[in-house]
């Protein structure tokens, strides 16, 4: 896919090499974030950037195990996060930022993005899911909040500094 016609390099298929790069790029970060005394690290996969690009299957057209139905296309970013949150201090939370609804035919959508949430919160120890309304195919200034609860996956549609404050001081 090229983003721009006429303007933009002509993105390649990451092989599996790329991959295992890219994984330990984002360990080392974490790592940064660690030394640097953080208190919350947020993982990016949203409006488009690289992991955002496996979830949407606007720009995800892999035929191997990264791409497909979602199960498969979250392979890739479920494989990131859970390389951070082994050596992320499982006393300090982290979250995820993902792209909720493309706003285009054919692309995710809030009840997708839903799905993803859960399998992330349930699965892997996500502490905090921030929906952006806008991914592949635009963007829309809007966003969700979801965290866990012992009911369920509660939605707050609120801002960012409300959810966090939401994270931290809920009893």
């Amino acid at each position: 896919l090229q983003y721009l016609d006429g303007l933009s390099q002509m993105a390649r298929e990451m092989d599996i090499a790329d991959m295992d790069r890219v994984v330990e790029e984002f360990v080392r970060a974490t790592e940064l974030g660690i030394e640097a005394g953080f208190d919350w690290l947020e993982l990016h996969a949203a409006h488009g950037y690289l992991l955002s690009g496996f979830l949407s299957p606007l720009t995800n057209r892999r035929t191997d195990e990264y791409g497909g139905d979602l199960h498969a296309r979250a392979r890739f970013p479920l494989r990131v996060f859970s390389a951070m949150r082994s050596v992320w201090p499982t006393e300090r939370p982290m979250s995820v930022r993902i792209s909720a609804h493309d706003w285009s035919a054919g692309g995710n959508t809030d009840a997708v993005a839903r799905i993803t949430a859960a399998q992330m919160q349930k699965a892997l120890g996500v502490n905090v899911v921030i929906e952006n309304k806008g991914g592949a195919g635009g963007n829309i200034a809007a966003q969700s909040v979801l965290t866990a609860d012992p009911d369920g996956y509660t939605v707050y549609i609120c801002s960012i500094g409300h959810a966090i404050n939401q994270f931290i001081y809920r009893s």
